[in-house]
Order: structure tokens, then C-alpha cells, then sequence
């Protein structure tokens, strides 16, 4: 009977610690899987185009598996491929796109710093990048403004950007060539006889023309030439009104001398003989 009950006992024993390897082998091989990087997640924040969340994601993967191949090549790739994007961008000329793909990488870049051996670009690329795009982008901004005749914003556009990039000589050389083309629209607006465009001009590089002379260019024209342009603007511009007067077509005549004062607003000549127009219009009415 102490036999059996021995034997019993053994085999019990022999089926309990095979149990428990059993157990601790599935416990063991649970706990290995669970603790295998999951990158489900970042990867579908790329894929909707989320780049903020997916970074943040890798990044979380890449702390806490930090020698994990299969992180270190799929967070690589990504930051590749971002900056991928950026450049195509950048060369297409959108240069926003271009800017804020750059910064989100610059922004990020310690959560990646340790992966910068594997990587195509460092900060310093980032930085060269972002600063040509937003020099881009104002030139662009400003030719738009230029070209819209609104040259009081524009220039006041390039002195920023030549403020915040004083060592840029492409935005001075830029600055030159559409002070230029203003002078040269100018000038032929005053061939074509059409006073009020060339005066307006001509006097909106007057008031700018100690600024822009201190950018130490040789421009084609003066101070002194200016002045004479807009003189003989308005000289044609009160003799056209004149005659418009004196054949009673006085709303004709106060369109033309407004005209004067939008290049020449204190003069007290026009002002008058507007002033007198305008009551003899109101008698007429009467």
C-alpha cells in the first residue's frame, strides 16, 4: 500500500512540474509577443496624412526599443519620406508646403537625433531650407503686390524680408530690379500721355527714394528726375482739366484734377479750382 501511495505521489509530482513548464513556456512566449514593438498605429496617422502623430509615435516606439531594427528602419523611412515631400515641393515651387514639412522636421528633430547617422539630412540642412523658402515666398508675395500696383505694401514687404535676411543680396538684387521696372512703367506711361499712372508713380519713388538710395545701388534715375515727372504730369493733367472746364464739362474736369492730387496731394491750386468746380455744378442743379 506505501508503494502505491509512493509511486502515485511521484507520478503526481512528474505531472505538476510538467504542467507548470507547460505554463510558464506559454507565459513566457505571451509575454515575449506582448512586448514586440507595434507600429499599426504611426503608420496609419502617415498614411492619413497625420505626420505630427505619426512622429510622435515612432518616437514612442524608438524609446522603448531603442536597438529594435525593424524601428530604427521604419522610423527612417518615414522622416525620409517627409523630407522627400519637402523637397518636391520646394522644387515645384510651393514653397509653403515645402516650409512646413521642413519645420515639422526641425521641430521634431530630438525626438530623432539619435537615428541622424542614417538620415539624408541634419539641422542644418533644415534651417538653409526653411530660410529659402521663406525667402521665396516673399519675393513671390511681393512680385504679386508689385504687379497689382500696390507699391506702398511692397516695398514695405522687401524692407522685412531685407531686415530679417540683411545678408540675402538676392532680395536687394530683386528690390533693384522691380524699382526699375516701376521707373520703366513709369516713363512709358508718360509717353503714352497717361499723366495720372506715370504721377502716381513717379511720386511713390520720390517718397522712397532716400531709403532705396541707401541700399547703395546705381539706380537709373534721380530725386531730380522724379521731381520733373511729376511736374510734367500735373501740368498736363491742369491743362487737360482746363480745357474740359471751359467746355462746361466740369464732372470730366474734376475727375482729371482729383486725378493730380492722388500723386500731388497738397496742392492747394487744384484743391481750389476742384472746390470752384464743383460749386457751379451745384448752381447748374439748381
Amino acid at each position: 500500500m506505501n508503494n502505491l501511495f509512493t509511486k502515485f505521489s511521484k507520478c503526481s509530482l512528474v505531472l505538476y512540474f510538467s504542467f507548470f513548464l507547460m505554463f510558464s513556456s506559454c507565459v513566457s512566449q505571451k509575454k515575449e509577443a506582448s512586448v514586440q514593438p507595434n507600429l499599426e498605429v504611426p503608420r496609419q496617422h502617415y498614411a492619413q496624412g497625420d505626420l505630427q502623430k505619426a512622429i510622435e509615435g515612432y518616437s514612442a516606439a524608438l524609446k522603448r526599443f531603442p536597438g529594435e531594427p525593424m524601428v530604427l528602419e521604419n522610423f527612417s523611412q518615414v522622416l525620409e519620406e517627409i523630407k522627400r515631400s519637402a523637397d518636391k515641393a520646394f522644387q515645384t515651387e510651393d514653397y509653403m508646403t515645402a516650409e512646413q514639412r521642413y519645420s515639422l522636421l526641425l521641430r521634431n528633430f530630438s525626438r530623432f537625433q539619435t537615428l541622424e547617422k542614417r538620415l539624408s539630412f541634419d539641422l542644418e540642412y533644415l534651417g538653409h531650407r526653411i530660410k529659402d523658402c521663406l525667402i521665396a515666398r516673399n519675393k513671390g508675395l511681393i512680385q504679386n503686390t508689385f504687379d497689382a500696383d500696390d507699391f506702398l505694401n511692397a516695398l514695405e514687404a522687401y524692407k522685412l524680408a531685407i531686415r530679417a535676411f540683411p545678408e540675402e543680396n538676392s532680395l536687394k538684387q530683386n528690390l533693384f530690379e522691380a524699382v526699375q521696372e516701376l521707373h520703366k512703367s513709369g516713363e512709358k506711361a508718360l509717353e503714352e500721355k497717361a499723366y495720372a499712372s506715370a504721377g502716381k508713380m513717379y511720386a511713390f519713388l520720390l517718397s522712397e527714394h532716400q531709403w532705396i538710395k541707401n541700399l547703395e545701388m546705381s539706380f537709373s534715375f534721380s530725386s531730380k528726375s522724379l521731381e520733373e515727372g511729376i511736374k510734367q504730369c500735373r501740368i498736363q493733367l491742369t491743362r487737360k482739366g482746363l480745357e474740359l472746364y471751359r467746355k462746361k464739362k466740369l464732372k470730366e474736369a474734376i475727375s482729371v484734377w482729383k486725378s493730380i492730387l492722388e500723386f500731388d496731394p497738397e496742392n492747394a491750386e487744384i484743391k481750389k479750382a476742384i472746390g470752384n468746380a464743383e460749386e457751379q455744378m451745384k448752381k447748374i442743379k439748381k
